[in-house]
C-alpha cells in the first residue's frame, strides 16, 4: 500500500490593458483587474498484490487539479464583454485505474482499465460581442478507457513493441457560458481525443565485430479521428480524420559513441491536429478584409536527419 498527499495554495493578479493608439478617442483605452487565491490538498493511494512472482495486479486513485485564471477581456470601453468572461475558475480530476503487468521470460505486458472524473472543466470558446478567445468552465465531463503495452524479444535479435489505448471521452452535463448560453451539450466528445490510438514497432540488432551493433528500427503509430470543438454547432466544429505515422532509423553503435540516420513520417501524412476554420477566421469584403484566416495545425513533415553522440 503506498500513500500520499500534495498542498497547494497559489496567489493570481490580473492586470490587463487594451488599447488602439491608431483611432484615438474613437477606441478610448480599458483596463480590468482582480486578484485571486486558491489553496487545497490532493491526494493519491495505491495498493496492489504480487500474485505470481513476477505479475501483480494494482488499483491506484489519484485526485488533480488545474488553477483557474483571466481571459484578459475588455469590460469597459468600444469593445466591452460581459464582465463574467473576465475570469475562469479552476478545475479538478479523481482518477481511478485498475490494472495487471508483469513480466514473462521474453515479454512485458501492462494492461488497465481508467476512468476519470472531471469536475468545472475548462472549455476554450470565444466571448459573444467581438470573439476574443477565451475559457469558461463548463460542468462535468468524464473520460473512461482501457490501455494495452506490450514489449520484448521474439528472437535475440528481433524485438516488438505494440500499444492499443481506447478512450471514450464527453460532457457528462450541458456547458454553459457565463451568460447562460448552451456552448455543447451532454454527450459531445471532448476534442482533440480519439477514441483509437495504436502504437507498434519493431528492432532488429545486427552485432558488428566483438564491440559495435547495428540497430534498425521502424514504428508507427495510428489515431483515429477526433473533434476540433467541443460544440458541434460552433463555426469553428469540425470533425478531423484519422492519420498515420511511420518513423525508420538505423543506428551503428560501439561502446562509447553511437550514429544515427533517421526519418521521421516517411510517408509524409499530413496529419490534422486542430484548426481554425474558414467560417471562423474567412473573409468579409464587405469590411474591407479580402485574406483567409483559416489555420490548420499538422503534423511534422516527412523529415531526414542525422545524429551522432560520444559518451566521455
Amino acid at each position: 500500500m503506498t500513500g500520499g498527499f500534495r498542498y497547494y495554495d497559489y496567489d493570481f493578479e490580473n492586470r490587463s490593458f487594451m488599447d488602439l493608439p491608431l483611432y484615438a478617442g474613437a477606441f478610448p483605452p480599458t483596463n480590468s483587474s482582480f486578484d485571486t487565491s486558491d489553496d487545497g490538498v490532493l491526494w493519491k493511494g495505491n495498493v496492489s498484490y504480487k500474485f505470481a512472482p513476477s505479475h501483480l495486479a494494482y488499483i491506484t486513485v489519484s485526485e488533480g487539479y488545474r488553477r483557474g485564471g483571466s481571459n484578459a477581456i475588455p469590460t469597459s470601453g468600444t469593445f466591452a464583454e460581459n464582465p463574467g468572461f473576465l475570469r475562469f475558475g479552476p478545475d479538478s480530476v479523481t482518477n481511478y485505474e485498475i490494472g495487471i503487468k508483469g513480466t514473462g521470460q521474453r515479454f512485458r505486458y501492462s494492461t488497465a482499465f481508467f476512468v476519470v472524473d472531471w469536475k468545472d472543466v475548462q472549455i476554450n470558446t470565444s466571448t459573444p460581442v467581438w470573439g476574443f478567445f477565451a475559457a469558461v468552465n463548463g460542468g462535468k465531463a468524464s473520460t473512461k478507457g482501457i490501455e494495452f503495452e506490450l514489449d520484448g524479444r521474439v528472437t535475440d535479435r528481433l524485438g516488438i513493441n505494440l500499444g492499443y489505448t481506447y478512450v471514450d471521452a464527453k460532457l457528462d452535463e450541458d456547458a454553459l457560458s457565463p451568460t447562460g448560453f448552451v456552448l455543447a451539450t451532454a454527450g459531445n466528445r471532448l476534442p482533440g481525443t480519439p477514441e483509437h490510438t495504436v502504437q507498434a514497432g519493431l528492432a532488429y540488432t545486427v552485432p558488428v565485430g566483438s564491440h559495435r551493433s547495428w540497430v534498425t528500427r521502424v514504428n508507427g503509430y495510428y489515431q483515429s479521428s477526433t473533434e476540433n470543438s467541443i460544440s458541434t454547432t460552433s463555426s469553428n466544429s469540425a470533425q478531423l480524420g484519422g492519420f498515420q505515422l511511420w518513423n525508420l532509423s538505423t543506428t551503428l553503435a560501439s561502446d562509447q559513441w553511437e550514429a544515427t540516420l533517421w526519418a521521421k513520417n516517411i510517408f509524409d501524412d499530413a496529419g490534422v491536429t486542430g484548426l481554425f476554420t474558414e467560417a471562423y477566421m474567412g473573409t468579409l469584403p464587405s469590411e474591407g478584409y479580402y485574406g483567409n484566416g483559416s489555420k490548420v495545425f499538422l503534423s511534422l513533415p516527412r523529415t531526414f536527419g542525422v545524429t551522432v553522440s560520444y559518451r566521455f
